[in-house]
């Protein structure tokens, strides 16, 4: 997964690999977690933004423009899972 250094943070701009258990947030247009720059720092977390039960997917919002150029195929859009 990539995703893109935030002004408060150190080191270099441009895209930044989500890597370890970060990676594994999948996209959802109503996610239950969110990715968070740690100021200061080139690091980000991923926080809850909603109740997450045990065994739940945990999902993200991907923002990137035209990421879903043919509709996106999310479980919130479409009712099932791609």
């Amino acid at each position: 997964s990539i995703i893109q250094k935030s002004a408060c943070q150190t080191g270099p701009s441009g895209p930044r690999a989500i890597l370890g258990p970060l990676r594994f947030g999948n996209h959802d247009c109503f996610p239950v977690a969110q990715f968070f720059p740690i100021p200061d720092t080139p690091t980000f977390v991923l926080v809850a933004i909603d109740w997450i039960i045990a065994g739940q997917e945990v999902t993200v919002k991907y923002d990137r423009d035209g990421y879903y150029q043919d509709g996106c195929l999310c479980y919130s859009c479409t009712g099932s899972h791609p």
